[in-house]
């Protein structure tokens, strides 16, 4: 996979809605199916700053006790397939 720069992450993260979270690492790779597409993994971690909201009450809490790491695939980024890890 080819590194994207970190001044292109900053736009990435301007590009995205992904509240409470921000991108710490991208990464592109050639579509298997479409050669003139990429693929872009896009890494995204808690957002610091953030202050989480309980998804069962949609009360602020102060800690997190759970988590799941899992790989989505979101909205195409012009011709590219996007995954969110």
């Amino acid at each position: 996979m080819e590194k994207i720069p970190l001044s292109h992450q900053k736009f990435i993260q301007s590009l995205g809605c992904w509240e409470g979270f921000r991108v710490i690492d991208s990464k592109t790779e050639k579509a298997p199916q479409r050669p003139k597409s990429k693929t872009v993994h896009l890494t995204l971690s808690p957002d610091p700053d953030y202050i989480p909201i309980c998804s069962g009450c949609q009360k602020k809490v102060s800690a997190v006790h759970e988590t799941t790491e899992r790989t989505i695939q979101d909205l195409p980024l012009f011709e590219h397939t996007v995954f969110l890890v």
